[in-house]
């Protein structure tokens, strides 16, 4: 600039990093949200998975206690148990991927280096969804084996 015109004013000098930042904050910051309610949303659906087995083992503390009675091991209630988990588990992971790959053309408008149906990425969120959700419906399964025969028989 100066060897063009010496008298000229230079505004707003910035170095290229510092452009970049100021240019993509909002795609930061939408990538901060995403991370945040996803994790609320992973967060959720754990403690609803796990208070829906609860809830259905609470509901068969007869047949739990009789299981357990005629001889049922504690691995084959939990076997039982995080089976329940894991069909609910499944079902809710094949209309959420069937929605992720609708939406995903969406969402690749505010996404950086990420290709809109990435393997790597959805293969990823399944892997942590099946653990938490496996985690999640662990604890039901545990409780369930707690539980006493004749305590259960006398239940109703």
């Amino acid at each position: 600039m100066r060897a063009v015109d010496s008298d000229l004013p230079i505004y707003w000098v910035r170095d290229m990093p510092e452009v970049i930042h100021q240019e993509t904050w909002v795609y930061n910051v939408l990538g901060t949200l995403f991370i945040v309610f996803g994790a609320a949303a992973l967060f959720l659906a754990s403690v609803g998975l796990c208070g829906v087995l609860a809830f259905s083992v609470s509901r068969r503390v007869l047949a739990m206690g009789l299981r357990m009675a005629l001889g049922a091991k504690a691995k084959d209630v939990i076997r039982l148990v995080v089976g329940e988990g894991a069909v609910q588990l499944g079902i809710g992971l094949a209309v959420g991927l069937a929605l992720a790959f609708a939406v995903s053309r969406f969402v690749a408008l505010v996404t950086f280096g990420v290709e809109p149906q990435d393997p790597t990425v959805f293969g990823a969120i399944v892997l942590t969804i099946v653990l938490v959700g496996t985690m999640a419906s662990l604890i039901p399964a545990v409780r369930a084996t707690r539980v006493d025969p004749m305590v259960a028989l006398r239940y109703e």
